[in-house]
């Protein structure tokens, strides 16, 4: 399964993404993005001039499955989707996002016609929708909401990545000394269940603070427990 998750990098200048997508000119490194995944013309127009005023970069896509391939949160930001875009085997795009974990916000953008499928959308974890013809009050305010949420879920997600990457990079027997400490074994104890020295355990235990960067005790079994958790 594709992994949305990346660290935050550097956005540059305007660059075409496919024959379907467009990236907005990027003012400033990892600026709120907002995604538009939508095919009719002049709701692209109004983003297009809407979004950078807000002080979020734009990336504009026509085709579903354009998007998702090439959807990769590096930054925090929301999707402005259109209820009638749908994945290749007809499918569900916002469904298709929930089973990647995307930790975006996804607004559901519908005409009169198509509300009771904005409804199923709310259904099926939208954030929020907005009805066409756009207030543009309402769709500026929620653009803001939903960035603000999905900023707060980009920094949550990707603290979380981060801290597991931590863990991983534990060797098979410093992860093994680690679950004794946590479970309250002193180094004593842990030297003779593994059958080395103490100061080994007590290098062990050095280089596992360093990589999960742990400055005390407390602090070690504080982060393996969130690290379970996730």
């Amino acid at each position: 399964m594709k992994t949305l998750m990346q660290a935050p990098s550097d956005r540059n200048t305007t660059v075409e993404i496919s024959n379907h997508g467009f990236r907005d000119e990027v003012m400033t490194a990892t600026r709120p993005v907002v995604f538009l995944v939508n095919d009719d013309a002049g709701v692209m127009d109004t983003l297009k001039r809407l979004v950078p005023s807000l002080g979020y970069d734009l990336e504009m896509y026509s085709d579903g499955p354009v998007f998702l391939d090439g959807l990769s949160i590096d930054t925090g930001g929301c999707v402005l989707l259109d209820v009638r875009m749908a994945v290749p085997s007809g499918g569900n795009l916002l469904v298709e996002l929930t089973k990647r974990k995307c930790p975006l916000p996804v607004v559901v953008m519908a005409g009169y016609g198509d509300l009771q499928t904005a409804v199923q959308a709310m259904k099926d974890g939208a954030y929020d929708f907005l009805q066409k013809p756009f207030d543009e009050p309402v769709l500026v305010k929620t653009i803001k909401t939903a960035v603000a949420r999905g900023q707060k879920a980009f920094e949550e997600a990707y603290s979380e990545s981060e801290l597991q990457q931590r863990f991983d990079r534990l060797t098979l027997r410093e992860a093994e000394v680690l679950d004794l400490i946590v479970s309250g074994e002193s180094n004593n104890k842990i030297a003779v269940k593994l059958d080395v020295s103490k100061k080994t355990i007590e290098n062990h235990r050095f280089k596992i603070m360093d990589k999960i960067k742990a400055n005390s005790l407390a602090s070690l079994i504080k982060l393996s427990m969130k690290a379970c958790r996730n």
